[in-house]
C-alpha cells in the first residue's frame, strides 16, 4: 500500500515544477526558502508593487547577494588585516615621558617661554592615520549592511543556534542573521574606532577606492558599486539580481502550494483579468494579487483568510470554549470575487500526493471549510471549493457550476478555466 508520507515527487518532477513557477518565484520571500537559480524572464510586474513590498524585495536581495557575501567574510576581514595608512610626523611638548626624536632648538625656546623648566622637553613622532576615503568606504558599507540585514532577518543568532539543521541553514532569514552577527563583529574591530564616517557614498569616492593598490581594495570598490547601484539605481539593480538569483521554498508541499497559486494567477490572466496589485509571499499581506474584469475584482488570498470570514466561522467559538484552539484554520488559498458589494468565493485546499486516503482527508478538509463558513457563504454568490492533489484521482472533464471540484496537477488549468467562466457568468448576469 502506498504511504502518503513517501514523496509523489521524482526529482525529475521536482525540477520541473520549479521550472514552471521560476518567472514568478521572485514574489516568494518566506523565511522558508533558499536562493536558487532564476529563469531570466523580463517581468512587469514590479511596477504593481507597493513601495514597502518594492522596498522589502529590494533589500532582501541586496543582502543576498554575492558582492556582500564577499566583502563581509572576505574582502572586510583581509582590508582590516593589512589597513591603509599615511605616516605623519607629530610634534609634542610635554614633561616627562620622552617618545620620539628631541627638537633641542624648540625645547630650549620652549623652556624659554615657561620658566627655563628642565623638565620640559618638544619632540618629534611619526604616527599612522587610518582615516583615509577607502577606509571610510569599508566602515559606511559594513554599517550599512549590519542595518539593512538586522532589519530583515530573524532574532540575533546565538553562538549555540549555529548547530542548527543543514535545512535551517539553507533560509535566507538564516544567511542574514550570520551577516548581522558578522558585520557586528567586524565594527568591533579596534581600528574602526580611527576611521571618519561618511553621510553618503558618492561615484568619486568609489573611483579613489578603486586606485589605492591591493587587490583588497579593488574588491571594496566592486562592493561599492554594488551598493551604489543598489541605493541609486533600485529598479535595475533588482531586475539584474532577480535574473540571476531567486528564492526558493525549502518545503516541497509549500513549492506546489505555490505551483497551484501562480496557476490560479496565471488562468485569470489567461482569461482577461488584469493584474493590477502584487504582494509578495512572506511580507505580512494576505492577499498576493488583486485582478479586474469587466467590473469585478478578483483578490487572491494566500494562507490567510478575509475579514468577514474571522467573524464566520461556526466552530471557532466551540473550539475555543474547549480550549483545544483558539486560531482560525486557514485553506490555502481563497479567491474572492466582488462587483457592486456582490461576493463570490471559491476555496481551494492543495494536497501534494497520490495516496487516496490522504486526498480523502484532505476532501473532507475541504467540505469542513465550506461548513464552518456555511452561514456567511449563503449570503454570497454560490461557493466553490477545489482539492488539488498531485495524481491518483479519476479525471472527469469539469463542469461549470460544480460545489466542490477534485483535480491532479495536469488537470488544474481546466478546471480552474471552469470555474472563472462560471464566476463570469453569474457576474454578467446580475
Amino acid at each position: 500500500m502506498f504511504n502518503h508520507q513517501a514523496d509523489c515527487w521524482s526529482k525529475e518532477t521536482h525540477k520541473e515544477i520549479v521550472r514552471t513557477v521560476s518567472g514568478q518565484l521572485w514574489r516568494f520571500i518566506q523565511n522558508n526558502a533558499s536562493l536558487s537559480a532564476s529563469s531570466e524572464e523580463i517581468f512587469l510586474e514590479l511596477t504593481k508593487l507597493s513601495p514597502k513590498n518594492f522596498r522589502i524585495l529590494l533589500d532582501t536581495h541586496f543582502i543576498l547577494s554575492p558582492e556582500v557575501k564577499r566583502l563581509v567574510y572576505e574582502t572586510a576581514p583581509a582590508v582590516l588585516n593589512r589597513l591603509s595608512k599615511v605616516s605623519v610626523r607629530e610634534v609634542h611638548t610635554k614633561r616627562g615621558e620622552i617618545r620620539g626624536q628631541i627638537q633641542w632648538g624648540r625645547t630650549y625656546t620652549a623652556r624659554y617661554f615657561n620658566g627655563l623648566d628642565p623638565s620640559l622637553f618638544v619632540y618629534s613622532q611619526r604616527s599612522s592615520v587610518f582615516d583615509l576615503p577607502e577606509n571610510r568606504v569599508l566602515l559606511f558599507l559594513l554599517k550599512q549592511i549590519y542595518a539593512i540585514s538586522q532589519s530583515i532577518s530573524d532574532a540575533e543568532i546565538e553562538e549555540e543556534q549555529l548547530n542548527f539543521s543543514d535545512q535551517k541553514k539553507q533560509k535566507w532569514s538564516y544567511t542574514a542573521s550570520l551577516l548581522t552577527k558578522k558585520c557586528s563583529e567586524l565594527l568591533r574591530n579596534p581600528y574602526i574606532r580611527k576611521i571618519g564616517e561618511l553621510h553618503d557614498l558618492s561615484e568619486r569616492l568609489i573611483e579613489s577606492t578603486e586606485r589605492v593598490r591591493g587587490a583588497m581594495y579593488s574588491e571594496l570598490a566592486l562592493a561599492a558599486k554594488n551598493f551604489y547601484q543598489y541605493k541609486k539605481h533600485p529598479a535595475s539593480f533588482l531586475k539584474e539580481k532577480l535574473s540571476n538569483q531567486i528564492l526558493e521554498p525549502l518545503d516541497r508541499n509549500t513549492l506546489y502550494e505555490i505551483a497551484v497559486l501562480f496557476s490560479v494567477i496565471n488562468s485569470a490572466r489567461n482569461a482577461g483579468w488584469t493584474e493590477r496589485k502584487v504582494s509578495l509571499i512572506g511580507s505580512g499581506s494576505n492577499i498576493v494579487s488583486v485582478l479586474k474584469k469587466d467590473g469585478v475584482t478578483l483578490k487572491i488570498y494566500y494562507q490567510g483568510v478575509p475579514k468577514a470570514f474571522t467573524r464566520a466561522s461556526k466552530y471557532s467559538e466551540l473550539m475555543r470554549k474547549y480550549g483545544l484552539s483558539d486560531k482560525l484554520r486557514r485553506p490555502d488559498i481563497i479567491l474572492e470575487w466582488e462587483k457592486d458589494q456582490i461576493k463570490k468565493y471559491c476555496i481551494i485546499e492543495v494536497k501534494r500526493s497520490k495516496s487516496r486516503q490522504y486526498l480523502v482527508d484532505g476532501a473532507y478538509k475541504l467540505f469542513g471549510y465550506l461548513k464552518d463558513y456555511e452561514n456567511f457563504l449563503d449570503t454570497t454568490l454560490q461557493p466553490q471549493g477545489i482539492l488539488v492533489g498531485w495524481s491518483g484521482m479519476k479525471e472527469p472533464l469539469p463542469i461549470q457550476g460544480e460545489e466542490v471540484y477534485m483535480s491532479s496537477w495536469s488537470n488544474l488549468k481546466a478546471t480552474l478555466n471552469s470555474i472563472l467562466e462560471h464566476c463570469t457568468t453569474q457576474y454578467s448576469s446580475i
